[in-house]
């Protein structure tokens, strides 16, 4: 934080503001060359009449919540005047400032008013404009049963296998469900019997007609009506049960799919995945999944239907009804046996996929022994049913779960579970029999009730294209307040409007509620020391003056008896976090905590910091949670010095942090901040700075700073864990940070992140202090988490001042990371000889400038070269980056991608991206003997996938390894449907050809403009982009722009 007595604030609660601080002069007013910030000690002034009581900075209209609207007019503030106590303005004089500057103050505040009223409208509609199209999103679990489904039974006792299909397993089940607090933790649905109109869309009219008749039977009747029927024992309550259970069924899809709820469950019986068109079979005497699939496909016009029979009896029923049907994949894993096992059909096997429009629609997994267990099913799950039920893409999912599979039942004597990914299912009906699980008589299987829910949580992600994102917040950390300074930037109302808009975004509804909870002392003395630790907890009981005094040992620091409970909810909230993503309850999560942590020290607080929460979070996850390497990303404003400080030796934690540094000028002012710190001992190269030297970075300095420096060190380091300390200060607006990082540039940055360790990231609030940007870039960073795709992203070139920064990085950080040995100057024709390039990237050997295998790959053309760059209107917009030879995979292909793909369209900026997916590069193929990976692919469509609004279409073209292209067109599909990226294993970019391909590539984007005459743009562009080192006054063409790391000359791109 920067200092914060350095800036004039309101003291009273009316005074009208648009960005935060009515007094703040904006980073328009301020020349780049005067510091703004020079950091030092804080001397607060004390209050004059004792404690004042806390105010929350005033709304923008369209932000006001309408109980701070009703506020504001008990106030008595109808006519904008000030009334009664308050009213008269009082001035807060800033450090080294005395009272008799009072004349200077109020012309600053003039000044700053006039400048923000000349941009206070198009600040306004910029951030205005970047808000999200909101959809509703259901939430909750529904249940629903009917106490009358344990009406029935088996009359007979000779009939000792329809004896299993017993009341108790109906009424054993809800007791144990009421028992742990599940029912009332779901949506009660009311139950119904399905209609003799929907039992008929699947079942005949003479089936129905014999159970109808069965109601007025005597006894001896129904023994001779079921004796029509394999294992069947038809009770006079029968058909009213199967009525009852088909109806529950019926209900359940109902409310799912009219968004009610997100998903549920039905306790019903008898079963029906057995039951046939004219036949009722196996206990089952309608066939409920069958009729709930046949009113999804009819009622509501679903296209695909995904059901999943995870019973250890094959489902005979379903597939009948379902075998032609493209519209219903229906997968069903079970024992076989080789036909030796109930129902002792052939189309039980593999081999039966469907038939006519419906053929490979149809899949079994058939068990050949009994005993399995988890792992058989988990992995049967993982490599067949969910890589087809991602591609399937269901829209709803129903399990017909059967447990009979499960550990101990005596006829399963299995393991259970189903399968759902290629289909991309818009229903998945999951016929969910429980006789493989553990101790089932029938089963013989051994699946535990732990392995069911991880096959169900598998399949629910199937047919959503959110992500389950955890979200932790405490309104009691709004209790730390400076009670000196009522307009202090760091004020509670910060984490409310970011909750308050995550509410109007409905974002909160599609996140997982976490508990929040107080760090304890053990946790907090990972880090701090039990002195710093005393001194905090002894602030609960100090008097004001004792507070006034104890703050003034700190820089920017401002305690309150609140403070120190507060500290320890921001931090014990972001353990939570770590823990839920940690542990797999949540893939993401977002903290919305105060006081922020990063400029905390070991020893002491600073900088608006108490505990350093994210340091805090990191360790207590290597601590307690097992996790190794872990990513700190800080994107605040300013530099995160406790943090640096704390793990500055340690090679577990890697600290990159993206901050203005100003020649030291910018808080916290230490040259720890630079460029050239980069660790000690063992943590040598493991902290990375990228310190910009003056305000007004946006966007496109950020853009540039992830694709050059931050994603190829962490695709490098492979964290099992990221923590973004993200403070937003650096966003358009804030009256501290000055600079013009937009919501959706923080979005595109965050989109990067998550392909790291999996998706495991946790979001931590930091510093940002305009309200409207803070609360939009966090509900930006928080859909991303949710899978929702980067909203568009405005190109400009990054400036000048940004590259020789990043530049300077690189060059230090160059010896400590090999994903960076390929950033070499590149300024000349001459790219490839011993004169030209880095020493580095040569082996002595003259090479020509031909990468293409020299022209003598398909199709042999020279058109293939890196030198064809188009012609006309459309020359620079062939880019080419040929390869000299086989052999290349995945760190050749990241690298090509971060360096030139990926800058180059963010400037382009498309409306619609076509990736030509041929997977010939990958490892295994006949043709192309490269050794791309499905992960490598998979990563490459994440990176693609943050162009256009995700508007990204996939197209086979080449590939020729079944094996290869299959799974590689698997793990893209996977991520286009939101799923995380898969791991990548890191290895450098082969020195010989990959990385002289790539600096030959960069430097024909620029030698090509350089020799081109562009005699169309050179008035115009020529005052953006003056031409250095080139002794020519041709300028670049307009729309190129980009690739900066290479010394500033006339390039297509600007971004190579």
């Amino acid at each position: 934080m920067e200092n914060a007595e350095q800036i004039t604030f309101p003291a009273s609660d009316n005074q009208p503001t648009t960005e935060g601080f009515d007094s703040t002069t904006e980073a328009s007013s301020i020349s780049p060359s005067v510091p703004e910030n020079i950091p030092r000690h804080p001397t607060i002034p004390p209050a004059a009449e004792g404690i004042v009581d806390v105010v929350t900075p005033n709304q923008t209209k369209d932000d006001s919540s309408p109980e701070d609207k009703n506020s504001e007019q008990g106030k008595g503030t109808g006519s904008g005047k000030k009334k009664g106590r308050g009213s008269k303005k009082k001035n807060v004089t800033p450090t080294g400032v005395g009272r008799g500057n009072t004349q200077s103050l109020q012309e600053a505040k003039k000044k700053g008013r006039k400048a923000r009223k000349a941009e206070k409208e198009l600040d306004l509609l910029d951030l205005s404009g970047l808000s999200l199209e909101e959809r509703p999103v259901p939430k909750g679990t529904g249940v629903v049963f009917d106490e009358r489904m344990a009406d029935y039974h088996c009359l007979w006792e000779d009939l000792s296998d329809c004896k299993a299909e017993r009341p108790a397993r109906f009424t054993e089940t809800l007791t144990l469900l009421r028992q742990r607090g599940l029912l009332d933790r779901c949506v009660t649905i009311p139950s119904r019997p399905a209609t003799r109109e929907e039992v008929l869309s699947i079942h005949s009219e003479g089936l129905l007609g014999k159970l109808e008749s069965s109601v007025t039977m005597t006894t001896d009747q129904l023994r001779q009506l079921s004796e029509t029927f394999e294992d069947i024992a038809i009770h006079p309550k029968s058909l009213e049960c199967a009525r009852l259970s088909a109806g529950c069924t019926l209900q359940l899809m109902d409310q799912v799919l009219t968004g009610n709820v997100r998903n549920g469950m039905a306790v019903v019986r008898p079963p029906g995945h057995h039951a046939d068109r004219d036949q009722s079979c196996g206990y089952c005497l309608f066939n409920n999944i069958a009729i709930a699939a046949r009113q999804a496909l009819t009622k509501y016009s679903l296209e695909r239907v995904l059901i999943v029979d995870w019973d250890v009896h094959f489902g005979n029923g379903t597939q009948d009804l379902f075998y032609d049907d493209p519209r219903v994949l229906f997968f069903s894993i079970h024992r076989y046996e080789h036909m030796e096992y109930w129902p002792h059909m052939e189309r039980a096997n593999y081999s039966f996929v469907g038939r006519g429009a419906g053929k490979g629609y149809n899949v079994n997994v058939p068990w050949n022994k009994i005993g399995l267990g988890d792992p058989d099913y988990m992995a049967a799950f993982q490599q067949v049913l969910m890589p087809m039920a991602y591609e399937f893409d269901p829209q709803l999912v129903l399990v017909s779960a059967g447990f009979d599979s499960a550990v101990g039942d005596r006829m399963g004597k299995m393991v259970l579970m189903p399968m759902a990914y290629e289909f991309d299912p818009q229903l998945v009906l999951v016929s969910a029999g429980f006789d493989s699980a553990a101790g089932d008589p029938k089963g013989e299987m051994d699946t535990t009730p732990s392995a069911y829910a991880h096959l169900l949580h598998m399949l629910k992600g199937t047919c959503t294209s959110g992500r389950e994102v955890g979200l932790v917040h405490d309104e009691a950390m709004m209790n730390h307040v400076n009670i000196w300074m009522p307009g202090h930037p760091e004020q509670p109302y910060r984490i409310r409007r970011i909750m308050q808009a995550l509410d109007r975004h409905r974002l909160q509804d599609r996140c997982v509620k976490l508990e929040s909870r107080l760090a304890t002392e053990e946790e907090l003395l990972y880090l701090h020391t039990a002195e710093h630790l005393q001194l905090m907890q002894e602030t609960a009981e100090m008097t004001p003056r004792q507070l006034n005094r104890t703050q003034a040992d700190f820089n920017s620091i401002f305690l309150c008896n609140d403070t120190y409970k507060s500290a320890c909810l921001a931090a014990g909230c972001s353990m939570n976090a770590v823990e839920a993503v940690a542990t797999g309850s949540v893939r993401s999560a977002v903290a919305v905590v105060r006081p922020p942590g990063h400029h905390a020290e070991v020893d002491k607080p600073c900088g608006f910091c108490i505990f350093n929460s994210a340091a805090l979070a990191a360790r207590f996850a290597q601590k307690r949670l097992g996790v190794g390497r872990v990513l700190i990303l800080d994107w605040d404003i300013h530099h995160g010095n406790g943090t640096q400080h704390m793990f500055v030796d340690d090679p577990t934690v890697l600290y990159i942090s993206i901050h203005r540094y100003d020649n030291g000028m910018f808080f916290p002012g230490s040259p720890d901040a630079d460029c050239t710190v980069v660790g000690s001992g063992p943590g040598e190269g493991f902290t990375v700075n990228v310190p910009w030297s003056r305000g007004g970075m946006g966007d496109p300095e950020y853009m540039a700073a992830f694709q050059q420096v931050v994603m190829p060190i962490a695709y490098e380091y492979s964290p099992e864990l990221v923590i973004i300390s993200a403070g937003f200060d650096a966003a358009r607006g804030d009256p501290l940070g000055h600079c013009d990082v937009t919501p959706p540039g923080y979005a595109h940055m965050t989109h990067m992140l998550s392909s790291l360790a999996g998706g495991r990231v946790v979001l931590l609030l930091e510093g940002g202090y305009n309200l409207s940007s803070i609360s939009e870039s966090m509900s930006e960073c928080t859909k991303i988490l949710l899978g929702d795709p980067c909203p568009p992203l405005e190109y400009s070139p990054p400036c000048e001042e940004a590259v020789q920064s990043m530049l300077s990085t690189l060059h230090v950080h160059q010896k400590y990371w090999r994903s960076l040995a390929f950033q070499v100057d590149v300024g000349t024709k001459d790219v490839c000889s011993d004169e030209g390039g880095d020493e580095s990237s040569t082996t002595g050997t003259e090479r020509e400038p031909d990468r293409y295998d020299n022209g003598m790959f398909f199709p042999g053309s020279p058109d293939a070269d890196c030198t064809v760059v188009g012609s006309g209107p459309g020359e620079g917009f062939t880019v080419n980056v040929p390869w000299s030879r086989g052999g290349m995979g995945d760190p050749e292909y990241m690298a090509a991608f971060q360096q030139v793909v990926m800058p180059i369209a963010y400037e382009y900026s498309p409306e619609l991206v076509i990736i030509s997916a041929g997977f010939d590069a990958a490892r295994g193929d006949p043709l192309g003997h490269c050794d791309v990976t499905p992960p490598g692919y998979a990563h490459m469509t994440h990176m693609l996938s943050s162009l256009a609004g995700g508007r990204v279409v996939l197209l086979l073209e080449g590939g020729y390894n079944l094996s290869s292209i299959s799974e590689s067109m698997a793990e893209c599909t996977k991520i286009l449907l939101g799923d995380p990226c898969p791991p990548l294993e890191y290895s450098p970019p082969c020195e010989e050809p990959a990385l002289m391909d790539l600096n030959l590539q960069m430097g024909q984007l620029s030698i090509t403009g350089e020799e081109k005459d562009n005699q169309n743009t050179a008035g115009e562009i020529e005052e953006k982009t003056p031409t250095k080192g080139t002794g020519s006054d041709v300028a670049a063409p307009p729309v190129q722009h980009h690739l900066q790391l290479q010394p500033p000359g006339l390039w297509y791109f600007k971004t190579v």
